[in-house]
């Protein structure tokens, strides 16, 4: 009996073994003949299909349309005749309603197939732009969402033009309901924000709202969106972003008023707080306890070691920098203020050269709202380099 069953089950063996054989041999004389016998695949037509469609299209993620052939078609329509769940192939046979003209055919096939698989790259790319073109804010997200949750690679090549897209009046609700559920590609898309000053505006609106909401940002995101904000000119929306992330305040010099720096204060966003830089060569250092500003160079280096955004009043003024020197000599280091505007432009520059260093300029009267105070250490030729402690900035009506 035991032999009798080992012989049953080897039937199936043997068949199939015979019939793949035949096919092999007839494949080469009689094709049509050896297609009867041993059939192709669906899932084989299905390879055969995307294979050539990825050649076609590569990287260019956003020429779907332009990269379909008609013998995609084709190819397709084997594979889902013999393979119903060939999602690769309705995809393409979708694909292929869009490219003749058929865009709500197409829509209805892809709509069906995110229902069914909502990994399918294809279908939540030609979803994410169609909809886009169609500025239905809304389902474009949750297509890009699906994508960027099953496509890793996708995110790269899809996530700038998602950036763009954050400018588009309306956009800001439909991201932020993406967003809300913190998604794996958020902080990807966050730095592409950075990026892009025509969405500063739109990006600095949805930022404080994500903070509204708790949503987490990746580390050192908000000083360097800050930053970008304000280099780009964007000095309202970088103020108020700042005020509603950290309650920080610009300082201010008003006209006829005293501003002093005496570097005790703590906590704060740069660049309304002050925001220190370390190069290794050169570099400053900020102890609120000690009330000092460090600043070291070595010989032959040199930068901007600390920089802080302040808001401004016209008229002429006073500056009074008080250091402490720990090697003797005169470093090559200076306090400088210049407009926050396009033209930055420089209207003071104080060398440190003695225990109180003074220096008058005066701001001007138009596009200099908010300037940038800066502490710079320049290149020095002494072997030896430098250290400084600044213990105070002031900045008074000249009289």
């Amino acid at each position: 009996m035991r032999k009798l069953i080992v012989w049953l089950l080897a039937l199936p063996l043997a068949a199939l073994a015979m019939s793949a054989a035949i096919g092999g041999a007839t494949k080469l004389r009689n094709p049509s003949v050896a297609e009867q016998i041993w059939p192709t695949p669906g899932l084989t037509f299905e390879q055969q299909a995307e294979t050539a469609f990825a050649s076609r299209i590569g990287d260019e993620l956003t020429q779907i349309d332009s990269a379909y052939r008609p013998e995609d078609g084709a190819l397709a329509r084997q594979a889902f005749a013999k393979e119903p769940s060939a999602y690769y192939a309705l995809s393409l046979l979708a694909l292929d309603a869009s490219a003749t003209g058929d865009a709500n055919r197409a829509r209805e096939m892809f709509s069906i197939l995110s229902e069914l698989d909502k990994r399918q790259t294809l279908a939540n790319l030609w979803q994410l732009f169609d909809y886009g073109n169609r500025e239905q804010l809304g389902p474009m997200m949750r297509s890009a969402d699906q994508l960027f949750r099953s496509n890793v690679q996708a995110r790269d090549r899809i996530m700038p033009g998602l950036a763009d897209a954050t400018a588009i009046e309306g956009a800001v609700p439909a991201i932020e309901a993406e967003l809300s559920d913190n998604p794996p590609w958020a902080w990807q898309y966050w730095w592409s924000l950075v990026r892009k000053p025509a969405a500063f505006d739109n990006g600095a609106e949805l930022r404080a709202r994500a903070h509204r909401l708790g949503l987490e940002t990746p580390p050192g995101f908000d000083r360097a969106f800050l930053f970008a904000l304000a280099e780009a000119g964007k000095l309202d929306a970088a103020q108020s972003l700042a005020a509603e992330l950290g309650d920080t305040e610009p300082a201010r010099l008003t006209s006829g008023g005293t501003l002093t720096f005496d570097f005790t204060e703590s906590g704060g966003l740069p660049p309304f707080a002050w925001d220190v830089v370390s190069e290794g060569e050169y570099g400053g250092y900020y102890d609120p306890q000690l009330g000092e500003l460090g600043i070291s160079a070595m010989a032959r280096s040199g930068g901007t070691v600390a920089r802080r955004l302040i808001a401004l009043a016209p008229g002429s003024y006073a500056m009074t920098v008080q250091a402490r020197l720990t090697n003797t000599g005169e470093p090559p280091a200076s306090v400088t203020m210049r407009c926050a505007n396009r033209a930055r432009t420089q209207f003071a520059d104080v060398a440190l050269t003695e225990r109180n260093s003074v220096g008058n300029f005066t701001v001007p009267g138009e596009g200099c709202a908010f300037g940038w105070i800066e502490v710079q250490a320049e290149a020095v030729d002494d072997a030896e380099g430098y250290d400084i402690a600044v213990e105070s900035i002031r900045i008074a009506a000249a009289s």
